[in-house]
């Protein structure tokens, strides 16, 4: 299923488009690491084939670019501390990929299209 996460940048940030691009897109990056933190379910992976909870994820965004229409690429790293308690397993996993995003400059937000990755109901005993 596909959606997206959007959000509005403060009125500072969005003067620096014109002004200062690469300002712009430093503290776009930081605006879009802080979002993504905030989304746990953005970033879903399996560990050694078995779901467990997230205890500590963190999220690095690098190399982002964004043409004068407002489209841009990222470069993202996801690194999780994954827990499985039935297991007592606990596994740290490292993925790289890639992110696109549209700013719109009139309203001011940001938008990220991904796709969601639906959750299998637990088990039952």
């Amino acid at each position: 299923m596909s959606t997206s996460i959007s959000f509005q940048l403060p009125d500072d940030i969005r003067t620096l488009f014109d002004v200062d691009p690469k300002e712009f897109c430093s503290k776009l990056q930081s605006e879009i690491e802080s979002v993504l933190r905030s989304r746990p379910h953005f970033f879903r992976y399996d560990c050694n084939d078995a779901r467990g909870e997230i205890q500590d994820d963190t999220i690095v965004i690098e190399d982002l670019e964004i043409d004068a229409l407002g489209n841009g690429e990222a470069t993202y790293r996801v690194t999780e501390h994954v827990h499985m308690g039935c297991s007592d397993l606990d596994c740290d996993s490292e993925h790289d990929g890639q992110l696109s995003f549209t700013y719109e400059r009139l309203s001011g937000s940001v938008v990220i299209p991904y796709r969601e990755i639906q959750e299998r109901p637990p088990d039952e005993f």
